[in-house]
């Protein structure tokens, strides 16, 4: 999918780095399998995929304190999902599937359902990296949609692909 905003082609699915999610380490060398899925073709025939920075994911730089257009920049609570009706989005999930989006995990009980990583390391603690929730709660609810948090890089959390285009 293409996000015109960013110029960004995005896999639909954020749910590749199925069952487990996987770790920011991991996913520096290939987000989510994408580049070696189809025998190496990579997903949708490109293997030039990578994590987004979390400025192109969030529209935020805690690094920096940089702002710009990102894949959830569209996305508050405000918003209306579709469907037919006038329910609001309660997450940036429901927004982006609202979007043209597959799944997302989204658990609020599993400690990585909903956390997504970034790219971009934490300046201020190299053994994290800045990630964000995407589901309507994080963590068991201690985190809230769109937020951007730090977490070790070893820990296991989902994954979106992205590509230039």
């Amino acid at each position: 999918m293409i996000d015109n905003e960013t110029n960004l082609m995005i896999a639909k699915s954020g749910i590749l780095a199925q069952p487990n999610g996987q770790s920011w380490t991991n996913a520096e060398i290939d987000p989510a399998g994408a580049n070696a899925m189809n025998g190496g073709a990579g997903l949708c025939g490109h293997n030039d995929w990578r994590q987004p920075t979390i400025l192109e994911l969030a529209g935020n730089n805690p690094n920096t304190g940089a702002t710009g257009t990102g894949i959830i920049t569209g996305w508050d609570t405000e918003n209306i999902c579709g469907d037919g009706d006038d329910e609001a989005c309660n997450s940036p999930v429901s927004w982006l599937q609202a979007q043209g989006f597959g799944s997302f995990y989204t658990d609020p009980d599993q400690q990585a359902r909903g956390n997504y990583w970034s790219s971009t390391e934490n300046d201020f603690n190299l053994s994290t990296a800045w990630a964000v929730c995407l589901a309507a709660s994080c963590f068991f609810g201690t985190i809230d949609p769109g937020d951007i948090f730090d977490y070790g890089k070893n820990g296991q959390i989902g994954v979106l692909p992205v590509r230039s285009n």
